[in-house]
C-alpha cells in the first residue's frame, strides 16, 4: 500500500483500527485506501467515479454527482437503502466538488456511530467537522500533521 495525498494516511488507518476492531464501514469516496480497509472490514463505498467501481473488494454504490439547487453531491436517488454500519468515513466526494452535501443529507445516515472526516486540513472540511460536532453534540478530535482528519464520537 502506497500512502500518498490521495489515500487515507497511516494515522487514519491506525485510528480506524483503534476505533473498530471488526465490523462494517460505510465510506463516502473510495480509492487506494479502500483496498486496505477491505482486508479487515466489510466495506460499503459510495462512489461517483466509475473508474473506481470494483477497484477493491468493497460493496459499491455508484452514485454520480448531481447538481442540486445550491450544491453538488452524490445522486441521492442512487443511494437507496444504506446498510447498517459501525463506522462512517467521509472521504468524498473530492474537494473540488465539496462535502457539504453530506450535511444537507445527514438524515440518510446513522450518526450514532463514530464519524471520521478526512482532509480536515482544508478549511471547508474542518468547518464541516465543527458544525457536525456542534449539531450532534459529539466530541471532536483532530489528528495528523499535514494531512489531517477529524473523529467525531
Amino acid at each position: 500500500m502506497i500512502y500518498n495525498g490521495w489515500t487515507i494516511s497511516k494515522e487514519l488507518y491506525a485510528c480506524i483500527k483503534d476505533t473498530l476492531s471488526s465490523g462494517i464501514i460505510l465510506e463516502l469516496g473510495s480509492g487506494e485506501g479502500t483496498k486496505l480497509l477491505c482486508e479487515s472490514y466489510t466495506v460499503h463505498s459510495i462512489e461517483h467515479n466509475p473508474q473506481w467501481i470494483g477497484y477493491a473488494e468493497s460493496n459499491y454504490i455508484h452514485a454520480p454527482i448531481r447538481q442540486y439547487p445550491d450544491y453538488k453531491w452524490y445522486d441521492i436517488d442512487k443511494l437507496g437503502f444504506l446498510p447498517d454500519y459501525d463506522l462512517l468515513l467521509v472521504d468524498g466526494p473530492t474537494g473540488s466538488i465539496g462535502r457539504w452535501g453530506f450535511y444537507k443529507n445527514i438524515g440518510l445516515f446513522n450518526t450514532d456511530v463514530p464519524i471520521i472526516l478526512d482532509d480536515t486540513h482544508r478549511p471547508e472540511e474542518k468547518l464541516l467537522a465543527e458544525v457536525l460536532a456542534f449539531e450532534f453534540q459529539k466530541e471532536l478530535t483532530e489528528y495528523g500533521t499535514d494531512k489531517k482528519f477529524t473523529v467525531l464520537k
